[in-house]
């Protein structure tokens, strides 16, 4: 991080925005059920257990994903004590460690041109998706370290023949398959196969090819490492999921957000602002063909358009499986801005931008009003309560940075993380006031607290919502919400939480607790009521 922070005037005022943003969101952001209340969860009973090497959620093996994140999780408990902002420490610090990998792995792919690997990291900083993912508890982030120290060994491998380069790459792919499975080859895996024909010229192809194997070889025995015990721990079904159905089954038939193989394409542009504001960009990437003949460039693009190509072709899909391409893409963008003449605009073309997007969010109150009828609650309340002279004031602040950082790329870059991290910022206020009580489970799981010694049940499918924000020390039985009534016949005192639709009546019970679950759903604490 030393170096990164010693390249750039602005390269310490970008991570004090980060931290910024991180202290912001960690202080303002509930566990964002589904994903992050989960994971919690699994943490939770992890430290409830005692048991390290098998994940469980509400008492069952967990085959999902592996147990990194969750060991970090707890680590970091360790020192702090449970909290929802002590685990977002772990997500703070692996933020950081991308941006400084990516700016190691620009380091070692243009030595001679040291200001890519200033203008990568600033660029990628400026990318909403990294501020926005960087913070949140997944996993996504854990893999993206692992990606690019991958890459950095891989590619100093071969132009170095060093064997702690090759100890680097198959480290990295073994601590992934630890984040987050075998996912990490469709990243690493295309641009070692292709470097014989695109970028290496240190090896044979044989022995490269050795050198590769061996490689692989030892990310899968440290991925053993953890598999071995925990199959023989959770069982037959826990092992064939973890050892096929959470990988081949996701890639072929995919049992959750299964999507069409164009999903991807409407989300490039999205992982390239505000970039796509610059000049400088679009007359650096007219100039990229003549780049192919750079060894660099081809090895980014070994990684790039691969693993596009396998992520698009895989039936399970999310936006934020792309996140680690963001770095490969922001090299690509540092090396075309970088061929362009220094130049001082009088209005940066990002200022546009930042207008309107300011402008848009300020407007919103108006805009509600312009739209048809909706039955989301959640979204009448973001657009009717939040502050327009706030966003105008905000959207003022970050005009005048851009304009006064206009002198320099860097200087330009640094405006679009202000503007982009104070959007986030603002936002993140007015959501915290009027939208997040639509995820927040916090005041649920103080009503839950007096019944924690009775029996409990959830209706209809449980995906570990309440299991660390009540602090729950045992499972929840889960049950349809059409066996309500056999259930309270034999367990009188017990509660039942209960997800239903907004409207959903549940008669002949007393509700102890209601409250509105992302957006058109509610959550109720139920009593039994009957006679």
């Amino acid at each position: 991080m030393t170096g990164f922070l010693k390249s750039s005037p602005w390269a310490l005022p970008a991570l004090l925005i980060i931290i910024a943003v991180w202290a912001c969101l960690a202080w303002t952001f509930p566990a964002f059920p589904i994903d992050e209340t989960r994971y919690l969860t699994v943490a939770w009973e992890m430290r409830q257990s005692g048991q390290w090497m098998l994940p469980t959620l509400n008492g069952e093996p967990y085959s999902h994903k592996p147990p990194l994140l969750f060991w970090l999780i707890n680590l970091v408990w360790t020192v702090t004590g449970p909290s929802v902002g002590a685990a977002r420490i772990v997500s703070l610090a692996v933020a950081l460690s991308v941006v400084f990998l990516t700016f190691r792995l620009a380091e070692k792919l243009f030595p001679q041109d040291p200001s890519i690997s200033r203008l990568a990291p600033l660029l990628l900083i400026a990318s909403p998706p990294f501020l926005v993912y960087g913070n949140m508890i997944m996993f996504d982030f854990l893999l993206y370290s692992c990606v690019l120290a991958g890459l950095t060994g891989l590619w100093q491998a071969g132009q170095e023949r060093s064997r702690r380069a090759w100890l680097l790459f198959g480290a990295a792919m073994g601590i992934a398959v630890l984040a987050k499975g075998p996912v990490i080859l469709v990243h690493l895996l295309p641009p070692a196969l292709l470097a014989p024909f695109l970028w290496q010229t240190a090896y044979k192809k044989r022995e490269w090819y050795l050198r590769v194997a061996a490689s692989v070889l030892m990310a899968t025995l440290i991925g053993l490492c953890w598999a071995i015990p925990a199959a023989l721990i959770g069982g037959k079904e826990f092992a064939h999921m973890i050892f096929w159905g959470q990988s081949a089954g996701r890639m072929v038939n995919a049992f959750d957000h299964r999507r069409p193989a164009w999903f991807y394409l409407p989300f490039i542009p999205l992982f390239m602002l505000p970039w796509l504001f610059m000049r400088e960009f679009w007359r650096g990437t007219a100039k990229l063909k003549y780049a192919l003949h750079e060894s660099p460039v081809r090895f980014i693009l070994s990684w790039l358009v691969p693993a596009f190509v396998v992520f698009s072709l895989i039936s399970g899909k999310q936006p934020h499986y792309m996140v680690p391409l963001t770095s490969g893409l922001a090299l690509c963008a540092a090396w075309a801005i970088g061929r362009q003449p220094t130049t001082v605009p009088k209005i940066p073309a990002t200022l546009f931008l930042y207008f309107a997007v300011f402008g848009i969010f300020a407007a919103a109150p108006f805009l509600r009003t312009l739209l048809p009828p909706v039955n989301d609650h959640m979204l009448k309340d973001g657009l009717d309560h939040f502050s327009g002279p706030l966003y105008l004031a905000g959207g003022a602040c970050a005009l005048g940075i851009l304009l006064a950082t206009r002198k320099s790329f860097e200087g330009r870059c640094m405006g679009m993380i202000f503007g982009t991290g104070l959007l986030l910022c603002l936002t993140t206020f007015q959501a915290y006031q009027f939208v997040y009580r639509y995820f927040d489970l916090r005041p649920m799981a103080a009503v839950l607290a007096p019944y924690k010694s009775q029996d409990m049940a959830f209706a209809p499918k449980y995906s570990g919502e309440l299991g660390f924000t009540a602090r729950l020390d045992r499972p929840l039985e889960i049950i349809g919400k059409g066996d309500l009534n056999s259930w309270f016949a034999t367990h009188p005192d017990g509660v039942v939480i209960v997800r239903h639709e907004d409207m959903e009546q549940l008669p002949g019970f007393e509700t102890l607790y209601t409250q509105p679950y992302r957006g058109d759903q509610r959550m109720s604490v139920l009593q039994w009521g009957g006679d």
